[in-house]
C-alpha cells in the first residue's frame, strides 16, 4: 500500500473520531463500510504480529502510514476507560513499538467514546455511551488522563441528547441563552 492509497482509505472512513493527527475507531472487524484495503491490512497485521482482540481500538495516523492497536479492556463498562497497552505499526518500514500503560499512575483515558463507533444509533450499545462527558480546558494536553478528567469534570455539567453530548462550563459564554 502506498502513502496515497493509505490516506485515501483513511479519508473515506464513514465513522470514527477525527482529530488533526489521527482517526480513531473501534475495531470494525469485517464491516463492509470500511475500505477493504484497511480491513485486509488490519487482519494481516493482527495475524502476522499476533495482535489479539483485546487491542480493540484502532488509531490511523494521518501524517504517515501508521496504525496503532490500542487496548481499552473496560471499553464496554467504564465511561472513561484507561489505556492498558498499545502497538504502533509503521506500514512503510514494518517497525513496531509496544507500550504497556498498566503500571502507570495516570494512564491516558478515552472520553466521548461514542464517537469511535458507527453513527447509527441502533449499533451503539448503551454501555458505550458516557453517562457524563467532560469539558477539557483549552490549555489541556491533547491526550486526556485520569487526573485531567477528574479536574475538568468538577467544573462542568452535561446535558445529553440522543446523538450528541453538550458540555457546559460555568465560565462558558455558551451558557447565556
Amino acid at each position: 500500500m502506498t502513502s496515497a492509497e493509505y490516506r485515501q482509505a483513511i479519508d473515506s472512513l464513514p465513522y470514527g473520531k477525527r482529530l488533526p493527527g489521527a482517526v480513531y475507531l473501534i475495531d470494525p472487524g469485517d464491516d463492509p463500510r470500511i475500505p477493504s484495503l484497511l480491513r485486509i491490512t488490519i487482519a494481516e497485521l493482527r495475524k502476522r504480529l499476533d495482535i489479539g482482540p483485546a487491542l480493540n481500538l484502532l488509531k490511523f495516523h494521518t501524517a504517515s502510514p501508521k496504525i496503532s492497536f490500542l487496548s481499552y479492556p473496560d471499553f464496554e463498562k467504564d465511561p472513561h476507560p484507561a489505556l492498558s497497552e498499545s502497538i504502533i505499526v509503521d506500514l512503510i518500514t514494518g517497525k513496531t513499538r509496544r507500550d504497556d500503560y498498566r503500571g502507570r499512575a495516570n494512564p491516558p483515558i478515552l472520553h466521548r467514546k461514542e464517537t469511535f463507533l458507527p453513527l447509527t444509533t441502533w449499533e451503539i450499545p448503551a454501555s458505550a455511551i458516557s453517562p457524563r462527558s467532560t469539558s477539557i480546558p483549552a490549555n489541556s494536553p491533547s491526550i486526556a488522563t485520569e487526573d485531567s478528567i477528574k479536574v475538568s469534570s468538577q467544573n462542568s455539567f452535561t446535558r445529553h441528547s440522543p446523538l450528541s453530548s453538550h458540555v457546559y462550563s460555568p465560565k462558558s459564554s455558551r451558557n447565556r441563552r
